[in-house]
């Protein structure tokens, strides 16, 4: 070991220099410095938060940090307790494992078994749910070889369309040639899908044929057991510590994980969504009415009188009662919101008295009959074999009614708690019929993972690109909910920013509030992008509302406006292979995007060499939550969350344009505010250090 690197473990210089020797990896102290903090962090039990700008190499660095850690432990005859590495989405799970971990697996770090990839419940086919919709009998598939084509044999076009398609994933996954993971089928995903994919709503676990072997949701969870890493995401990590904090099965294995935390400026909001109830009132009739048609089913069967310990479980089923104070729940609702015209919602601070009485008046029957659904699900699995289909198949049915049916009450209950931060009732109107939900949700991400992450899971790393605003991560820590043992580190950056242009012209117009204004500013914007792309070149051009993309986009002038690629309101992938494809043949393309293409996409080189922000994304209070935070917050809002949260995501707006170290370019802000407002203005001082501009004509010359 050289002196300068004496500051850092043994085993993380080892594993660069390895690196270094057989993969062509450059040293970066930077990078260096990471591996060496996040390893100490889950060493110590602490939590590190880390702001690591784009180039640091973080992936790399994390992954080589969790193998170290699990050497150290090994050699020091403790447990290997498995790491969770979570990235904000499935795509990114997907990259990381695609790209960084095969590195590290050819070089020996990691075995084959050693790092899993783990996938939502969603992901995977329910086999049970498949027989089902194909008419097949609830009983174990043989699965064979694909000698002689199983699964792609042609299916009989009269077939309904979804016993169809059902059909054909039993026969492809028969046959071997799939294994149930809907991200590994050959195109895209079929249409069935989401009648067939795996849920803990229709999930009977054990009792299940599929459960031992054949299951493909619990064949990958099992192999998640033995793994030293895990890599999975965001909304997994979530679910599992709601499971743990409820006692419900968790989705990781494990009696215990470290956790590296990706992407981490996106968690505050993941666990608010995450964390957030809506319950459609009408759902309670639906659900009325089926637990009514089931008990008509389960009646026939004679045993299950003697089985089920209920007393009258039958009159408890079809009872109307339930029925009734649902309807009255409806009623009251009504009353006061007679229709959508008052809003799309209505916040409450706390849940009036009566309606309050009346959910209590929905829930008493409610738990009881959800009991009674379990009992009776108990006792068709020990009814005598007359008819074990039918049995089975109202044992299932019985379950998934008793689950959403507790989802639905636990709903309604939330809304009426004191504790609850934010409720609201939705009001939609449709076909002249007013629909009401109950709606729940927290203040802010820190209300979730203050009790459910930091008082749990104290070995957490939280890294990303973007945790700091004018250089302070107290933004971050308090919609987080850090604890005050956090430690902070801040990388700088790497990439040379000065031999780029950060160009703020002036429009002649501030970014409009109300659709009055769009048709003037459109026809500016759509002017000045007319007049300042180089159509020989990448442009990516940034909005923040699809229907101002839409309109500039429109009244830009005709040679240019053939070369604009917009964004689709689904996705963006199929948008950016057509402007690499452009680029690839030697011509021009302008990509026009909002928000997704704001973050996360790619565009190294030749492929963006200018990116325009047409204005700053500030939010508007247009949700109930958002609204609870404006009013919380009062006169202080705008200073403690509107500015951070504007100023993060032009940061992240800002990073498409330098991707690599090689990379120079231009950055065009057309928001005249950063001129006007000088504390709007000062949100240029979060951005990395770009040779700045401030009018056309220097730009030109």
């Amino acid at each position: 070991m050289t002196p300068e690197h004496s500051q850092f473990h043994p085993d993380i210089v080892e594993a660069y220099r390895r690196l270094g020797e057989s993969a062509g990896f450059g040293w970066r102290d930077e990078q260096v410095r990471l591996s060496q903090e996040i390893m100490e962090a889950l060493l110590k039990g602490r939590v590190l938060c880390a702001e690591a700008p784009t180039g640091t190499g973080k992936s790399l660095a994390y992954l080589i940090a969790a193998i170290a850690v699990q050497g150290i432990r090994e050699r020091e005859g403790k447990d290997v307790m498995p790491i969770v590495v979570a990235t904000n989405t499935v795509a990114l799970q997907a990259q990381l494992f695609d790209k960084d971990i095969p590195v590290l697996t050819r070089m020996g770090f990691l075995g084959s078994d050693d790092m899993v990839l783990a996938k939502g419940r969603g992901r995977y086919m329910c086999l049970h749910e498949a027989q089902r919709i194909a008419g097949h009998p609830l009983r174990p598939i043989q699965r064979q070889e694909d000698l002689f084509g199983f699964g792609s044999e042609e299916l009989d076009p009269r077939m309904p369309a979804e016993k169809r398609g059902a059909e054909r994933l039993l026969g492809v996954w028969r046959a071997g040639a799939w294994q149930g993971d809907v991200d590994a089928w050959d195109g895209e995903p079929p249409a069935i899908w989401e009648a067939v994919r795996s849920s803990p709503e229709t999930c009977i676990g054990e009792k299940c044929w599929a459960y031992e072997k054949a299951c493909p949701f619990y064949s990958a969870r099992r192999s998640l057991a033995g793994a030293r890493i895990i890599i999975a995401n965001h909304d997994m990590v979530l679910v599992d510590l709601k499971a743990r904090r409820n006692g419900a099965e968790p989705v990781f294995p494990v009696s215990d994980y470290m956790l590296v935390i990706d992407e981490a400026h996106h968690l505050p909001s993941k666990a608010v969504e995450h964390a957030k109830t809506r319950i459609a009132v009408r759902d309670g009739l639906y659900l009325a009415r089926q637990i009514a048609e089931l008990a008509e089913k389960c009646a026939p069967l004679t045993p299950l009188s003697v089985l089920v310990d209920v007393t009258g479980w039958y009159q408890v089923l079809t009872s109307r009662k339930f029925t009734r104070v649902i309807r009255d729940l409806g009623g009251w609702l009504s009353n006061v919101f007679p229709d959508a015209g008052a809003g799309p919602y209505h916040r409450f601070a706390e849940c009036p008295e009566d309606l309050a009485v009346l959910i209590s008046e929905v829930t008493r029957p409610g738990w009881f009959i959800s009991l009674t659904l379990k009992k009776v699900a108990h006792a068709l699995g020990h009814v005598a074999a007359t008819e074990p289909e039918l049995a089975r198949k109202l044992e299932v049915e019985s379950l998934s009614l008793s689950a959403k049916l507790e989802h639905y009450l636990s709903g309604l209950k939330q809304f009426a708690d004191q504790d609850t931060s934010v409720r609201w009732v939705g009001v939609e109107t449709h076909d002249r019929k007013t629909q009401y939900t109950i709606c729940t949700g927290p203040l802010e991400g820190a209300q979730v993972l203050e009790p459910d992450l930091f008082a749990v899971i104290s070995r957490t790393v939280l890294v990303s690109a973007t945790l700091r605003v004018e250089g302070d991560f107290s933004f971050f820590a308090r919609r987080a909910g850090l604890p005050s043992s956090t430690r902070y580190l801040a990388l700088p950056h790497i990439f040379p920013y000065e031999k780029s242009v950060l160009h703020i012209p002036r429009l002649g117009m501030r970014p409009p509030r109300d659709p009055q204004g769009y048709a003037r500013y459109t026809a500016l914007l759509a002017a000045w992008l007319s007049a300042n792309i180089d159509p020989r070149e990448a442009t990516l051009v940034l909005f923040t509302s699809r229907q101002i993309m839409e309109m500039t986009r429109a009244r830009m002038a005709h040679p240019l406006r053939a070369q604009v690629i917009a964004q689709k309101p689904r996705g963006h992938q199929s948008q950016v292979r057509e402007h690499r494809a452009r680029i690839d043949s030697g011509d021009g393309s302008v990509l026009f995007g909002v928000a997704t293409l704001s973050e996360g996409v790619d565009l190294p080189g030749a492929y963006c060499r200018h990116v325009i922000i047409t204005r700053i994304p500030f939010e508007h209070p247009n949700d109930p939550i958002r609204e609870a935070v404006r009013e919380h917050y009062g006169s202080e809002h705008f200073e403690a969350n509107i500015m951070p949260e504007a100023t993060r995501k032009l940061i992240q707006a800002a990073g498409r344009l330098i991707r690599r170290e090689t990379d120079v370019g231009r950055l065009t802000l057309l928001d005249d505010r950063l001129l006007e407002i000088e504390r709007v203005g000062r949100m240029l001082d979060s951005l990395p250090p770009f040779h700045r501009i401030a009018d056309a004509a220097a730009l030109s010359a």
